[in-house]
């Protein structure tokens, strides 16, 4: 098991700025992942890009959201 600061270390040796805030972000679902973050941790972790994502949304009942897809960027609130 590799654990967030651990993972955000590998990043930095790596040359990746990404640290541990940003990592439980990430995971939580609360910061968006760009292309170029998706690549970099795929390198840092040794697996393709596409293990990021599952082929088929995986819903639990106490959370309707598919877990494996990426969030979007909320829409700005109309004034």
């Amino acid at each position: 098991m590799l654990t967030q600061a651990a993972l955000a270390l590998k990043c930095c040796e790596s040359g990746f700025e990404l640290g541990p805030t940003e990592v439980a972000k990430i995971e939580c679902g609360v910061r968006c992942v760009t292309d170029v973050e998706i690549a970099a941790l795929a390198r840092v972790l040794a697996v393709e890009s596409g293990e990021f994502f599952l082929s088929e949304p995986v819903i639990e009942e106490s959370n309707p959201v598919p877990k494996g897809l990426l969030r979007a960027r909320p829409l700005a609130k109309k004034s």
